[in-house]
């Protein structure tokens, strides 16, 4: 058996520092954007409470999203701030291996698609989402968190009255609804 001492090559170990230093740049970029989002948040939920008492409880958040319950378990009201791009949604998912009773509650509500279209004043994207045993109904909205800071209050205003219209066109139809027990 041969044993050898192998010395990294000046090349190696530059290598190395670049790669630790691009991953504490990610790092400090990602804790950034979260202090970002949790101010967004919470600035959203603060104009929020004169309109509506849907998010009186949540609290700021470092994700892209918040959400609340639309009145029963698996149907959740979410606004989704993403880069350059918004929406509101009804995000359908009733737990584990319920891929069927998820897409059958999609298509049952969109029986309804035009009661609830009229109800919100504009169309809405109803989709079964391919990679996810989800489904959503959204509205989406141009402007995201790469937004200037001085323009959130007007996105934030579009998001809160998408959420409060959404919310009024749906709640009532999603208690009543009648799902299939497994």
């Amino acid at each position: 058996m041969d044993i050898q001492q192998l010395i990294p090559l000046p090349e190696a170990e530059e290598y190395e520092t670049k790669i630790r230093a691009q991953q504490q740049e990610n790092r400090l970029a990602e804790t950034s954007r979260h202090a970002m989002l949790r101010r967004f948040w919470r600035q959203l939920i603060e104009r929020s409470r004169p309109k509506t008492g849907l998010f009186s409880n949540r609290t700021g958040s470092k994700d892209q999203w918040i959400g609340v319950t639309l009145g029963r378990t698996g149907f959740n009201l979410n606004i989704v701030i993403l880069r350059q791009e918004s929406r509101v949604e009804c995000y359908i998912d009733l737990g584990k291996n319920s891929d069927e009773k998820n897409l059958a509650a999609l298509k049952t509500l969109e029986e309804q698609k035009q009661t609830i279209e009229s109800t919100i004043g504009e169309k809405l994207d109803w989709k079964e989402l391919e990679d996810s045993r989800a489904c959503r109904i959204c509205k989406f909205l141009k402007g995201g968190w790469d937004e200037p800071e001085a323009e959130w209050g007007k996105l934030q205003d579009q998001l809160i009255d998408a959420a409060i219209r959404l919310e009024k066109a749906l709640k009532g139809l999603i208690q009543s609804l009648t799902i299939p027990k497994e």
